[in-house]
């Protein structure tokens, strides 16, 4: 047994020696334009000579590189806890900032940035591109962007600088729209604004958002005119001064906008701009966002299923194009009705209506 030890050792160290890259090869990541980042967990060490970056749009191999942390040379970085950590790559003339993004073991989601606009302070770090800073403020816990004045028919405002060398994110906002002069005012999301401040992807909502281009991609093209990418329409128009969730997930060329949680829009062409600002736009009305919070999109988005009946948590189990439904399961039919602009009930052969889980014949439909 002894010999047959010996034997399978020394094979295997015969195998490293003739083929010790094999045996020793570790994955190279490459670390392109609009995904600047490295994704960790709290208080875990992340190896930096792994990875490859592009810079100049050219690949800089791992060996090449110098990793620097505040100034200071580094080969690893360990996050003290959940946040984002710029950290810069060097390879000759070229660098580029790199950015750890480290989120706790229990966490969910790697964030990049959240903002509740509470006080004042929210206001740190947004830039006022369109109407300036005078029409942004604070109120009562919410970021308002009031386009309602003579000064011009759009607010626009951007996140911090930092946040343009991203293209690949989650972007959700709580939004409610007051004070609009008609149903095809608008609020929105912008994404992947370039240096200029015009050129962008934009995730629309007009306050009938029930109308056939409720929802609207678009990008704004270097001929500053704008070209539609993608249209939808949502279950129901927006009631002045409620909140509802936009969320935009773009990786890649792939965007998928999604309304109180439902996937409506979706592009697999956004080709165009790679990274860019994001932001908050409004035309003749006031934008109202109560939080907004960015994350990193790990997956490609796909395309929505067929939205004609599409599951929302928002007022009702199913969403159409004719409005919020209600699922009756149990108990009465009338609470079903509730914020819903009717109720999908389970009927038996005598058109009896029956609870869901038992079969129970509980209403007659005479």
């Amino acid at each position: 047994m002894l010999l047959s030890l010996c034997a399978a050792v020394l094979s295997a160290l015969l195998l490293l020696a003739a083929f010790p890259a094999a045996a020793l090869a570790v994955e190279t990541i490459v670390l392109t334009a609009g995904e600047p980042y490295i994704t960790a967990i709290a208080g875990e060490t992340v190896d930096l000579t792994r990875y490859a970056v592009t810079l100049n749009g050219a690949t800089a191999a791992p060996e090449s590189l110098v990793w620097k942390n505040g100034g200071q040379a580094v080969s690893s970085f360990t996050p003290a806890g959940a946040g984002v950590y710029p950290l810069t790559a060097e390879s000759g003339s070229a660098s580029a900032t790199i950015y750890v993004v480290a989120k706790n073991e229990s966490d969910a989601e790697y964030v990049l940035y959240a903002n509740d606009f509470a006080d004042a302070d929210a206001l740190s770090g947004l830039r006022f591109i369109t109407g300036g800073a005078a029409l942004c403020e604070i109120e009562d816990g919410a970021l308002v962007l009031d386009a309602t004045t003579l000064n011009g028919p759009e607010v626009a405002v951007l996140l911090p600088e930092w946040l343009d060398d991203f293209g690949s994110y989650r972007v959700e906002a709580s939004v409610a729209v007051r004070n609009t002069a008609d149903d095809s005012c608008w609020s929105s999301l912008t994404f992947r604004t370039q240096s200029d401040g015009q050129r962008c992807y934009q995730m629309l909502v007009r306050r009938n958002a029930a109308a056939a281009d409720g929802l609207r991609l678009r990008m704004r093209t270097i001929a500053q005119e704008w070209q539609t990418l993608a249209t939808a329409r949502a279950g129901s128009a927006l009631n002045e001064g409620e909140y509802h969730t936009y969320a935009v997930e773009v990786k890649g060329s792939a965007m998928r906008g999604c309304l109180d949680d439902v996937p409506l829009l979706y592009s697999n062409a956004l080709s165009a701009y790679s990274e860019g600002g994001l932001g908050l736009c409004v035309q003749y009305g006031r934008m109202y966002v109560d939080e907004l919070r960015v994350t990193v999109q790990e997956n490609t988005p796909t395309q929505p299923a067929d939205p004609a009946l599409t599951e929302t948590s928002k007022v009702s189990p199913v969403a159409s194009a004719l409005g919020f439904y209600a699922v009756y399961n149990s108990g009465s039919i009338e609470a079903c009705l509730t914020g819903a602009q009717g109720v999908v009930v389970s009927v038996d052969e005598e058109l009896r209506v029956c609870e869901t889980s038992g079969g129970t014949p509980v209403y007659t439909l005479d």
